[in-house]
């Protein structure tokens, strides 16, 4: 069983086991804010003022998603603000000179959770804490790990925009989950979501410009090739989506565009998830899907972009399942992701 945001539990599917593993010494406090889902795992955590290691049974080439819970609080009368801190998996830095007080002030939530994609090279998985040695009285907290064993959703290699006959591998690598949206529909909490028990997010606040075109919901039965897997996405996430618009006058003088703020030298990846549920998109010879994914540098008039053309939505036709995969290269000049 997993116990997810607000308390609930589901079970997850019978492939899968999960495990949580919470502090067995730990600080709680009176004060609850009223936004957290439910006390648990929030109202409790484990304090570290000295670099400490977490150890986790793993099968060396398996895939797992560790997810980390964060309820920024004067713990055991600390300031919240001294809490600076770098989390490590093996060799690899998941979240550096971290503070989880300024991360959720600035998106303004009470609580906040990273989510990381990883294959072990070891029998074990190790998560280091470690406070930070540049700040005075820092120290490191976490009110919640998750480590669930997850299938390789990354088998099939990326396009790699800008270099068309070079795809990229990204099935070894770590992966950080960013954005998780749900285009043309509204919020899935992850109550809602078999398997995985991930939220999906409203696309609006990262539309770009006036042409948001239109939205539309098709209830429709999905289906899953065996490339696609059910829990890939839940059920409402391919009966939504987001269109230009019936008019080809109107759709030809603008581009559908989504715009979110990332990090620089890092590589990004799109998974674009699309089921033709209408029959609008997909006739007896479609059209391949357009897609124009740019990096736009801060403070300079330079964009760097790349077009890919793909034939998903051939494969998405009759409502079935269908998904696209897209990598990108932010340079340090950069600063925004669009698509």
């Amino acid at each position: 069983m997993l116990t997810i945001e607000n308390g609930q539990a589901i079970r997850a599917p019978s492939s899968f086991s999960h495990r949580r593993v919470r502090p067995k010494r730990k600080l709680s406090f009176n004060f609850q804010d009223p936004s957290l889902p439910s006390e648990v795992p929030y109202m409790s955590a484990r304090v570290l003022t000295k670099e400490a290691t977490y150890k986790f049974p793993a099968t060396p080439g398996n895939w797992y998603w560790v997810r980390l819970h964060f309820y920024p609080s004067s713990y055991g009368g600390r300031n919240e603000s001294d809490s600076f801190f770098s989390v490590a998996s093996d060799e690899i830095t998941l979240l550096r000179n971290f503070s989880a007080a300024i991360t959720a002030k600035a998106l303004t939530l009470a609580y906040i959770m990273r989510g990381f994609s990883l294959s072990p090279i070891h029998n074990s998985i190790y998560l280091t804490f470690a406070p930070s040695d540049k700040h005075n009285a820092s120290y490191a907290f976490i009110n919640c790990i998750e480590v669930i064993p997850i299938p390789n959703v990354f088998e099939s290699p990326a396009r790699f925009v800008g270099f068309a006959n070079n795809p990229i591998e990204i099935g070894l690598s770590t992966l950080q989950t960013m954005y998780r949206l749900n285009v043309g529909g509204q919020f899935i909490p992850p109550t809602n979501v078999s398997g995985l028990a991930r939220a999906w997010y409203d696309d609006s606040p990262y539309l770009f410009g006036a042409g948001i075109g239109v939205t539309f919901l098709e209830k429709s039965q999905i289906r899953c090739p065996r490339t696609v897997p059910k829990y890939f996405a839940p059920t409402d996430v391919y009966n939504t989506a987001r269109s230009m618009g019936p008019d080809a006058n109107i759709s030809s003088n603008y581009i559908l565009t989504w715009v979110s703020q990332v990090d620089t030298n890092f590589t990004y990846v799109e998974i674009f998830k699309l089921s033709d549920t209408s029959g609008n998109l997909a006739g007896s010879n479609p059209e391949p899907l357009q897609m124009l994914i740019a990096a736009e540098s801060a403070g300079e008039d330079d964009t760097s972009s790349s077009k890919t053309r793909s034939n998903v939505i051939g494969g998405a036709a009759g409502g079935v399942a269908a998904f696209s995969l897209a990598a990108l290269c932010i340079r340090a000049d950069s600063r925004q992701f669009e698509a």
